[in-house]
């Protein structure tokens, strides 16, 4: 991968390298960012994955892009439990936000990463497929 750029977002220093990867995520209609030390960065993309980049993403450089988002008040569980569970938010420019739910995994002595994409706007239930009047009718 290209060499270690960051910067602020929320709070954070956020890897360039990341936000490079979390950036398409939109406009590819991706769900998902899987990085796994040793393998390329794959995206799930209506349930397919696909390869986000050609590079393969080494133990060091996972870690250091997990680092640079990892809350610091999740950090002690981290080293403790080597999973944790948080959300974050990209602020584009040219664009609204965007928002991820992120679980931080460690296995087989390396740490890895997937960012589900969350939508800024809730779909209705006829969006979903459902009935309009399902709403009404469970509750």
């Amino acid at each position: 991968m290209s060499t270690r750029r960051q910067r602020r977002e929320g709070g954070r220093m956020i890897d360039d390298r990341l936000r490079d990867l979390l950036e398409p995520m939109a406009r590819m209609d991706a769900s998902d960012l899987h990085i796994v030390p040793g393998h390329r960065p794959t995206y799930r993309i209506h349930g397919d994955l696909m390869a986000a980049s050609e590079l393969v993403i080494s133990p060091e450089e996972t870690l250091q892009l997990v680092e640079s988002i990892i809350p610091k008040r999740l950090e002690q569980a981290m080293s403790q439990r080597l999973d944790c569970d948080f959300a974050m938010q990209l602020d584009d420019d040219a664009e609204r936000p965007m928002r991820f739910r992120v679980n931080v995994a460690t296995s087989r002595n390396a740490v890895g990463a997937c960012f589900r994409a969350i939508p800024n706007e809730i779909p209705t239930l006829p969006e979903l497929g459902f009935p309009g009047d399902l709403g009404a009718r469970i509750i």
